[in-house]
């Protein structure tokens, strides 16, 4: 099933728009950091920059931009500043959504069937290196309204994310996938170039994280 317009609305915009009414109250303003999504922009062959065209396809992205237009217009108009952070695709313990969630769960169950072709194009970022991030654009510290990337500046293929996950539960099953293609763009991998003006780089390799996960998602299945 798939993503609900009304019920993301009421997750992502609407909680936007009370927080910037609540804000409007206080005499002095806070700065602002909105953790927004890549797939905003449009699909391109190229690592993306943030001033690349932005073009939202999904209902996720289309309510993420949103928040992100709304956010701009009351910075300018209250005078806070605002730091909006386009993020990869984020993974890590405790996620219980997404692909590598839903890859475990599948093969827990004996399903090797999945949408997609396989050959679409992410870039991965563990949770804890986009919590550090965040945790650098405090200490500099941030003016007006800013708009950073967060990645790791690498693709990798769906098919190769489900794969490291295959191995490491030592299935041997052909996986298939049903060709189908959603609205997501094919290729999503971000120019980290600014967020690395922050003295940061992500420190945590795909396989890494992918294996804590796996055995993270195993013990809890157990319980």
């Amino acid at each position: 099933m798939g993503l609900n317009y009304e019920d993301d609305f009421n997750k992502n915009v609407l909680p936007t728009f009370e927080m910037l009414k609540y804000i409007n109250k206080l005499k002095k303003k806070p700065k602002i950091i909105f953790v927004s999504t890549l797939s905003v922009y449009k699909s391109t062959t190229k690592k993306i920059e943030e001033e690349d065209l932005v073009h939202p396809s999904s209902i996720y992205a289309k309510n993420k931009k949103s928040s992100e237009d709304i956010l701009k217009l009351f910075s300018k108009i209250y005078k806070f500043d605002l730091l909006i952070a386009r993020t990869a695709s984020l993974y890590g313990v405790g996620l219980e959504r997404q692909l590598i969630h839903d890859v475990c769960k599948k093969l827990e169950n004996k399903n090797f069937k999945f949408n997609g072709t396989g050959q679409e194009i992410r870039d991965w970022l563990h949770i804890n290196d986009m919590c550090n991030l965040v945790y650098k654009f405090v200490l500099k510290d941030f003016k007006n309204i800013n708009i950073i990337n967060c990645g790791t500046g690498n693709g990798n293929k769906v098919k190769s994310v489900i794969e490291i996950i295959k191995k490491i539960y030592k299935i041997k099953n052909k996986i298939k996938y049903n060709k189908i293609l959603d609205s997501n763009p094919s290729k999503m991998v971000a120019n980290i170039s600014k967020a690395k003006k922050y003295n940061w780089k992500p420190t945590i390799f795909l396989k890494d994280g992918i294996n804590e996960y796996v055995e993270w998602y195993k013990k809890k299945i157990k319980n």
